[in-house]
């Protein structure tokens, strides 16, 4: 190891870093998987906005039966899971895992 202005230690030359500068390698992982969850919380968020559209078009007849059809039973519940992916993104910029 290398002090500023100081002398060296017995045995190096300085260039005995390298190694500490590599982020290891299961850091690099939660930073790939980290933006694939965005991404995949982002798709989710557009789908349950399109479902939300269909709903709101589909109860106030704003266009006719034909052209977008009534919400199935299932799509209700559905519109629950925008809360678990609110909470996901808010996690993210500070590893809250408590969200």
């Amino acid at each position: 190891m290398a002090s500023r202005g100081g002398p060296r230690a017995a045995g190096t030359d300085g260039s005995d870093f390298q190694h500490r500068e590599r982020v290891a390698s299961h850091y690099q992982m939660s930073v790939t998987l980290k933006s694939e969850i965005k991404k995949l919380i982002y798709t989710h968020v557009v789908l349950w906005l399109l479902l939300l559209a269909q709903m709101v078009v589909g109860h106030l007849k704003l266009l006719p039966h034909d052209q977008v059809a009534m919400p199935y039973q299932w799509e209700y519940p559905y519109l629950l899971s925008i809360l678990p992916s609110l909470l996901g993104l808010l996690s993210f910029p500070r590893n809250n895992i408590s969200y």
